[in-house]
C-alpha cells in the first residue's frame, strides 16, 4: 500500500514507536565491520551486551534508552551485568559509560538530543515493523467497514 499523505506518515511513525515483540538478528551480523571491532575490543561478552541493548531498544517505546542521569546509567549497568559485587557500583558505572561511549564511537549507537542512546539498526527494524502494522490497520479497517456494511444489509433483510 502506497503512502499517500502526511497523516499516513504520522501514523506509520506512531506504529513504529511501539515496542517490538521481536526483531531480526541477521546471521552475518558478526561480519559487520563495527561488530568485528566490538568483538576485538570487548570479546563475546561485549557482543552479548550489545545485543542485550538491542533487545532493550526493541522493548522500549520510542526505541531509545536514557543514559544521561546516574540512575539511568546504573540501571543499564545492572542490566548489562557490569556489577560484580556489593561495592562495585562506581566501577560498574564507569565501565558501562565507557562501553556505551565505545559503541557510539563504533557507530553501533548514537546519542539522542535528550542525551539518551539509540541505534540505527533498531530504527530501521522499527520502521519496517511500523509500516507493516500500519498496513495491517489500514487493511483491517477496510475489512471491518465491509463487515459492518454486510451486517447492516443482513439486518435490513431480516426486517423486510
Amino acid at each position: 500500500m502506497a503512502v499517500k499523505s502526511e497523516q499516513d506518515l504520522r501514523e506509520i511513525a506512531e506504529c513504529a514507536a511501539g515496542p517490538m515483540a521481536f526483531f531480526p538478528h541477521d546471521s552475518g551480523a558478526a561480519d559487520d565491520g563495527a561488530c568485528r571491532k566490538l568483538l576485538r575490543r570487548h570479546g563475546f561478552e561485549g557482543y552479548g551486551r550489545y545485543w542485550r541493548i538491542c533487545e532493550l531498544f526493541a522493548g522500549t517505546k520510542g526505541h531509545e534508552l536514557p543514559v544521561s542521569e546516574e540512575d539511568d546509567l546504573m540501571n543499564l549497568a545492572e542490566e548489562l551485568r557490569f556489577i560484580a559485587g556489593p561495592f562495585s557500583e562506581l566501577q560498574a558505572l564507569e565501565n558501562c559509560k565507557e562501553f556505551i561511549e565505545d559503541l557510539v564511537s563504533l557507530g553501533l549507537l548514537r546519542v539522542t538530543e535528550d542525551g539518551g542512546v539509540a541505534s540505527g539498526r533498531m530504527d530501521r527494524n522499527a520502521s519496517y515493523f511500523g509500516a507493516k502494522r500500519w498496513g495491517g490497520r489500514k487493511g483491517g479497517s477496510r475489512r471491518k467497514r465491509k463487515g459492518d456494511e454486510h451486517a447492516e444489509l443482513k439486518q435490513e433483510e431480516s426486517r423486510a
